[in-house]
């Protein structure tokens, strides 16, 4: 199988600027350097198994996300949970305020 570690990379600063994150506080977050953090995110460094966790878990993202890019689950509402995790709060509560109207609409409705 073979590994893109650069999109791995591209999925790490994407997902660290999607929170608002600096790539400085993610290496003090995963007691890296910044430069490594600049290397990982450009393709450089392969993180190693212990560092792609530290990643992972402070960015909330799953592993399988930055590795292929997807969420994979057979399961609808694993997946759906999966996806919110890598929403901001903005996101979440229009996410939320959308769940209402469809709740809403469905008590309507019967």
């Amino acid at each position: 199988m073979y590994v893109d570690y650069k999109k791995i990379g591209v999925r790490i600063a994407q997902r660290r600027k999607e929170i608002k994150m600096k790539q400085n506080t993610l290496a003090e977050k995963t007691n890296l350097s910044n430069n490594h953090i600049s290397n990982i995110e450009n393709g450089y460094s392969v993180p190693s198994i212990e560092t792609f966790a530290k990643i992972y878990n402070v960015l909330n993202i799953t592993p399988d996300y930055l590795l292929l890019g997807t969420l994979k689950s057979n399961n609808i509402s694993q997946n759906i949970v999966d996806k919110l995790n890598l929403c901001d709060d903005k996101s979440l509560k229009l996410i939320s305020k959308i769940i209402d109207a469809i709740l809403s609409e469905q008590e309507q409705s019967r």
